[in-house]
């Protein structure tokens, strides 16, 4: 049977559009809402030019299956030329995507799609009205227009974009899938030679060097029967490189367990730390003391007469008040008492007034809605978040002043830390090993009881951290008794 035969075409259609269909439906199944790898941002692209392209050639197919002469095939007539440009907009501007991900200083090809489709569009739409001025027809023309100047680009700048992602590390866990990569750069390279110049006309630039004869038949290939054989070996090549969600799946997991394995040693340390400054102010201050006064109890067995007899227990009192008042202090660091008796806003308020006269810093506090209490365990966990972001001012920022601002508003509690610090960059602390253990940590406290911490800092521009915790909603009779009051 020859090439060109109804029946040929028949087939090349149904298994064009089956193959994309099939592909598209694979990769919106496969997506996920977010994702870290370049490919994978823009795969839903792909999936747009595979149902696109499959409509085209569906409607292709019923062209074949239609009366020649009926209304329903001059009324579609246009739709696969129209449906050719859009599916290769979408298909060029999937390959320029990635190719402007993966290198930045590619990044001026994402707007070619555009371009390439404006200066398709104007000769494809005049040849199309002005059909009868040609010798062929003025769709075909119009569809070969669009092929040479959006499709053939298209397909060689996909085809780019699936060997670059092929060639990034992260590759090396699935070797399988770099392998499947580049078979889908060679697959649509093809495809796009083949749908791109191979054309069955003879009206551009090929026809002053082949004599006028089409480039399809200088070429003397069966060129739907390529396409026919493309087709599903671009979609099942595209199906095979969708193993791309499991590699972004083994990068999330190994990336939490680092970030596990890195809090795990943060808080053994932090255990570590707070023993040994225990240990130190016990030795060096309370053990001290106890000393001091043991010694004191000594000299006063040899007290001759009252005067001396006063002065040793004058001494001896006020010893054990100094005793008394540091092992306070470290119960207090240990577990705010202020915090359990008088609540939230009057612990910070404390811990304020003590970090003002160690540190030298002007804080600022502002509460608004915070009037009632709030389960014990958020209390401990904004008052924790704003002790380490204290700390880390102190520590980091060179700071001179500090506003830190609680809101209860909508069930909310929002918190915010603003400092007037050096800044820093949040992304390149979260990924050291050490210094942003911190941050983690506050991110982990918040978690705890469904809250977040944002965190925006520039060089020389400060520090805000922002602090969201979810509250119960109050019960009518709790929402009564605070208008009353």
């Amino acid at each position: 049977m020859h090439l060109s035969s109804s029946a040929i075409l028949i087939a090349v259609f149904f298994v064009q559009g089956l193959a994309f269909y099939t592909m598209s439906v694979s990769i919106l199944i496969a997506a996920r809402p977010r994702a870290a790898l370049a490919i994978a941002r823009h795969l839903w692209l792909l999936a747009a030019f595979g149902f696109v392209h499959s409509a085209a050639a569906w409607v292709e197919l019923a062209q074949q299956t239609l009366p020649a002469d009926g209304t329903l095939v001059d009324l579609i007539q246009p739709i696969p030329t129209a449906a050719m440009a859009v599916c290769s907009v979408f298909l060029a501007q999937f390959g320029a995507n990635v190719v402007g991900s993966l290198k930045p200083n590619y990044r001026w090809v994402r707007p070619l799609p555009l371009v390439l489709f404006l200066w398709a569009a104007v000769p494809a739409t005049f040849v199309a009205v002005q059909g009868e001025w040609f010798p062929i027809g003025g769709l075909v023309i119009a569809e070969a227009i669009a092929r040479y100047i959006v499709y053939l680009p298209a397909a060689l700048l996909s085809a780019l974009a699936f060997y670059l992602q092929g060639k990034v590390r992260a590759f090396d866990r699935l070797p399988n899938l770099r392998r499947d990569c580049r078979l889908a750069a060679i697959t649509f390279a093809l495809y796009g030679v083949t749908g791109g110049i191979l054309v069955p006309t003879s009206i551009l630039f090929w026809s002053e060097t082949t004599g006028g004869a089409p480039p399809s038949a200088i070429a003397q290939l069966p060129v739907q029967v390529v396409r026919l054989l493309l087709a599903p070996v671009i979609a099942w090549v595209v199906v095979r490189t969708l193993q791309i969600f499991e590699l972004e799946h083994l990068l999330e997991v190994e990336d939490l367990n680092r970030q596990l394995q890195r809090l795990t040693r943060s808080a053994v340390t932090a255990q570590e730390e707070e023993r040994r400054r225990i240990s130190l102010e016990l030795h060096d201050d309370t053990a001290q003391l106890l000393s001091s006064l043991l010694v004191r109890l000594k000299l006063l067995q040899g007290v001759q007469n009252l005067q001396d007899l006063g002065t040793r227990c004058t001494e001896l009192m006020n010893l054990a008040s100094e005793a008394t008042e540091s092992i306070r202090r470290m119960a207090t660091q240990l577990r705010p008492v202020a915090l359990d008796d008088l609540g939230l806003v009057a612990a910070i308020q404390w811990y304020i007034e003590r970090f003002t006269k160690r540190e030298g810093l002007q804080i600022q506090l502002k509460a608004s809605g915070c009037a009632d209490r709030i389960d014990p365990e958020t209390e401990l966990v904004v008052y924790r978040i704003v002790q380490e972001s204290l700390r880390n001012v102190a520590k980091h920022a060179q700071a001179s002043t500090v506003v830190i601002s609680l809101e209860r508003v909508d069930n909310k509690l929002k918190v915010t830390i603003k400092d007037d610090g050096i800044g820093f960059d949040p992304m390149a602390v979260r990924r050291s090993d050490t210094a942003g253990m911190g941050i983690l940590g506050m991110s982990e406290r918040a978690a705890l009881v469904g809250g977040t911490v944002n965190i925006r800092s520039q060089q020389g521009s400060g520090t805000t951290v922002r602090v969201e915790i979810p509250l119960p909603a109050k019960t009518p009779a709790e929402a009564k008794e605070m208008i009353a009051t």
